[in-house]
Order: structure tokens, then C-alpha cells, then sequence
């Protein structure tokens, strides 16, 4: 029997990312483990966090599904000196020093950054150029969103826009061909519900919104998917 695991928007917080990781069995091979992005900003810790994830895929290189998403993009941008980046003073003070923000300029700290983390900077480079979903023959796993119409569902791929992957807003819900796995958005927010803070939100159709606001809940949710029961269970902050 084997699980696929997904949980999304770590946001630097890597303690709570640490302990959602015992809830996780990568010792069977079988299983899966999907992160959906959003690895750094908001928490103090981005840069443990790439590390440990960069860690795992070493350790299980054939069950690990690293996905970008807007804030991962935005690291990447900023590296490359492209426009659409921000990167929060958090996130920055967990590869500088306070000092180094404030006697560098941003072209010196780009630079300060790849001499200082060129483990990092390439996998920021290879992670970029990869495709920012993961598709099993039941579910879609994304950041944000994909392109959703009622005909011609299964011509998502050619039509969804590079940055619905990681940026779609609103969020959709409704009927699809395929389960669609999320984040980005506050499950709380889909189910206009605060009661899903910390948790995950099923639309009883085809949507699962995997919550983010771990500023807030101080959980990181994960969503189990059984392959052979077909069954999907959540793992979820208790009240």
C-alpha cells in the first residue's frame, strides 16, 4: 500500500515544517511526498528550509516532488535581476546579516548571495526550469491553479498561462476531470470558514485547498492520498 503526501507554503517556518515531516513515512519506497511551493518569506528561517528540502531530495531522490511557487519564483528573479520580485527582509535575514542589508546594495547581495550559495543558487536555477505541476492519472498537484473550463477539460495543459500554475486567484472550485491539489491561498479564505485555519478545505467536488497561513495556525497541514483505497485522509491542526 502506498501514500502520496502533499503540504504546501512552508513560508520559512522550518520548525513547523520539521515536525510536519514526522508525519511522514518515506521508509516505504512506495510513497510520495508533493510540496507545492511557497518555501520561503513570512518565516525566519527560508534559507534551513531550502536546505532540508534539498536534503530530502538527496535522501529519497525518487519520492521527493519539489514544485515552484510565487515566492520561490520570486527568489529566483530577484537572483537572475528580473522583474515581478520581492523578497521579504525575513527571508533575506536568514542569508544576511542585518549589516549586509544595510551597507549592500541589492546588486551586491545578488552577487554576495551566488558566491556565498551557489548550492542554493543552482537549485533555484534547476527547480525554475522545471514544470510547476505533478500529474498522477487521478489528481493534479499544483501551487495555485490551472486553466478550468466545464468542455474540454483535458486540454488544461495547453491552455493554462505559466503564471496560473503559481499565481491563479481566485481560486477555483467546482467539478474537474482530475482532483486538483493546492495551495496558495488560506483554506480559510475558500471556505470563507475560520474554522479551516490549519487545516485543509474539500469543496465535495474536485478542489482540495491545502492551507497556508502557518504565520497564523502554527501547523503545517498535509493531505494523504491511499493509491490503492483511493481514500484521501488529512493530517490537520486539532482545537
Amino acid at each position: 500500500m502506498s501514500k502520496i503526501y502533499a503540504l504546501s507554503d512552508i513560508h520559512g517556518h522550518y520548525q513547523e515544517f520539521i515536525k510536519a515531516l514526522t508525519n511522514i513515512d518515506l521508509d516505504n519506497q512506495e510513497n510520495k511526498l508533493i510540496l507545492l511551493g511557497d518555501y520561503i518569506d513570512n518565516g525566519i528561517n527560508s534559507k534551513a528550509v531550502i536546505e532540508k528540502i534539498m536534503t530530502l531530495e538527496k535522501e529519497y531522490p525518487e519520492q521527493i516532488i519539489t514544485l515552484f511557487g510565487n515566492h520561490d519564483e520570486f527568489l529566483i528573479n530577484w537572483l537572475l535581476g528580473l522583474e515581478d520580485c520581492f523578497i521579504d527582509e525575513k527571508s533575506l535575514l536568514s542569508f544576511f546579516t542585518i549589516e549586509d542589508l544595510t551597507d549592500f546594495t541589492v546588486n551586491d547581495l545578488r552577487t554576495t548571495f551566488i558566491k556565498k550559495y551557489p548550492h542554493i543558487t543552482n537549485w533555484l536555477k534547476r527547480k525554475n526550469k522545471e514544470q510547476r505541476y505533478y500529474e498522477t492519472d487521478n489528481q493534479i498537484f499544483v501551487h495555485a491553479g490551472i486553466w478550468e473550463t466545464e468542455e474540454d477539460q483535458e486540454y488544461w495543459k495547453l491552455h493554462t498561462p505559466e503564471g496560473e500554475y503559481t499565481n491563479a486567484y481566485p481560486p477555483k472550485t467546482g467539478s474537474f476531470y482530475k482532483d486538483i491539489i493546492a495551495g496558495h491561498v488560506y483554506s480559510h479564505e475558500v471556505a470563507a470558514d475560520q474554522a479551516f485555519l490549519g487545516r485543509i478545505y474539500y469543496d465535495n467536488e474536485s478542489h482540495y485547498y491545502i492551507d497556508g497561513d502557518v504565520q497564523r495556525s502554527g501547523f503545517i497541514p498535509i493531505l494523504v492520498y491511499d493509491t490503492e483505497r483511493k481514500i484521501y485522509t488529512f493530517i490537520e491542526k486539532q482545537y
